[in-house]
């Protein structure tokens, strides 16, 4: 075979071995999986994007959009539940934070006007400006800052 599919399979991830459950084999049957057979190397020029498009684990929508597919879903709750078990074990805590993050907290830290425009930014209809949030320092520094620390309430 030629093409990225005898690459791949001559690669480490063709040595790789899955290990599952009788009931992982049982879900993987009833699962929907729109393989492709061919995937267009010229505007998938990465490896790993060309294997998941193949494997039916994502869809392109367009350039950078994509749909996680089933199968590409379900592998990543076991990673978050691998990751979740491990941070349980030393104490860590998990949150989830806004994904659209009011201009106010981006203009304090003087980002909002520096970041260019790589940051999507939009206007809700009250005409407040947020952005869509590339990184999360500014919504973490704001919920520590709204509490009052003191050395007891720290681990």
């Amino acid at each position: 075979r030629t093409g990225w599919w005898a690459q791949a399979r001559g690669g480490p991830i063709g040595h790789m071995r899955t290990f599952c459950s009788r009931r992982d084999v049982v879900d993987r049957a009833n699962m929907y999986v729109p393989l492709s057979k061919e995937v267009d190397t010229k505007t998938n020029r990465i490896l790993s994007h060309q294997l998941m498009l193949h494997a039916g684990m994502i869809k392109q929508h367009g350039p950078g959009l994509h749909s996680m597919l089933p199968l590409a879903t379900r592998a990543l709750r076991k990673l978050e539940a691998l990751v979740d078990d491990h941070m349980d074990s030393i104490g860590a805590e998990k949150m989830d934070m806004t994904h659209l993050i009011p201009a106010e907290l981006w203009k304090k830290s003087g980002r909002w006007e520096h970041a260019g425009d790589e940051l999507f930014k939009l206007e809700n209809r009250r005409g407040v400006h947020h952005c869509l949030g590339p990184t999360h320092e500014e919504v973490v520094t704001d919920i520590v800052a709204s509490h009052q620390v003191s050395h007891r309430s720290l681990p």
